[in-house]
């Protein structure tokens, strides 16, 4: 199998870097194709995106130092989750009891909470960022729990609360859809144990099976990320970062490598890296 116009396209990028793609004529064919199809990306669109770098966020979870995707990813909800379940003993939230299972589904159950009822772009949107990545928050969740089932229809605190007293003790160097079925994660180590974790998707399989004309270049159909219901805080809107699902993190013992984690499948994804750790 060849793809002799992807070839052509990451010749292009080669040659003349990213330009090619945002400004250059891939912006024009994808810009064409859109217009065909009745879309609403331009080149003026690709034009004004740019590459957002922020520092990771940080958290710890027993004897490990984590450090998380920030802002708008799945990295939060997951530190979040695992606040949480920090504030019980580790012999009690293992995988060999009911009790153990009811605590990891009510973990999750309220850190998603706080996930759709809260955050979306940071750039646009005002969050209990800080918060909701605070051990002190985990705690106040984890004291709305029944230890035991049914699950506790008690609602979570108010993350506000919580926000001033965490942004002032945070860390200087911490930042602020449907289940997809083409994500590929890619965690790396090399000799000087220099960690990579690497997430990237087309989020539902084959994304939006549109391949751009002479580009081979396969469309993504991430607007699904936005919440379709309008005035709430990842809901669509002109020029806004979707809430991600990603969780890519790196671990360390005592500062030193331990290991680097990540994986594909949507939203399933924010469940299950803490349940890795």
């Amino acid at each position: 199998m060849t793809f002799p116009a992807l070839a052509g396209s990451l010749e292009s990028l080669a040659k003349d870097g990213p330009q090619a793609f945002y400004r250059g004529p891939i912006a024009d064919a994808i810009e064409a194709e859109m217009r065909a199809g009745g879309g609403f990306l331009t080149k003026a669109d690709l034009a004004a995106y740019t590459v957002k770098t922020h520092a990771p966020l940080l958290g710890r979870y027993r004897n490990l130092e984590l450090a998380f995707s920030p802002g708008a990813t799945g990295g939060i909800t997951a530190l979040e989750t695992l606040n949480i379940l920090s504030a019980f003993p580790s012999d009690q939230v293992g995988w060999d009891s009911a009790t153990g299972l009811h605590l990891r589904a009510e973990a999750v159950r309220y850190a998603f909470q706080d996930r759709f009822t809260y955050l979306g772009d940071p750039e646009r949107v005002e969050a209990p960022w800080h918060a909701l990545a605070s051990t002190a928050y985990g705690e106040a969740v984890a004291g709305c729990f029944r230890r035991r089932g049914p699950r506790s229809q008690k609602p979570g605190p108010d993350p506000w609360r919580f926000e001033a007293k965490t942004r002032r003790a945070a860390d200087p160097s911490a930042a602020a859809g449907p289940s997809g079925d083409c994500t590929t994660h890619i965690g790396a180590v090399d000799r000087q144990r220099n960690l990579v974790s690497l997430t990237h998707t087309a989020v539902s399989l084959f994304g939006s099976r549109v391949v751009v004309p002479g580009t081979g270049i396969l469309l993504s159909n991430g607007m699904i990320w936005f919440d379709p219901e309008p005035g709430r805080p990842n809901s669509v809107g002109s020029g806004k970062r979707a809430l991600v699902n990603m969780v890519p993190v790196l671990a360390f013992r005592r500062g030193e490598p331990y290991l680097t984690l990540g994986a594909p499948g949507g939203r399933k994804i924010v469940s299950a890296i803490p349940q890795v750790l």
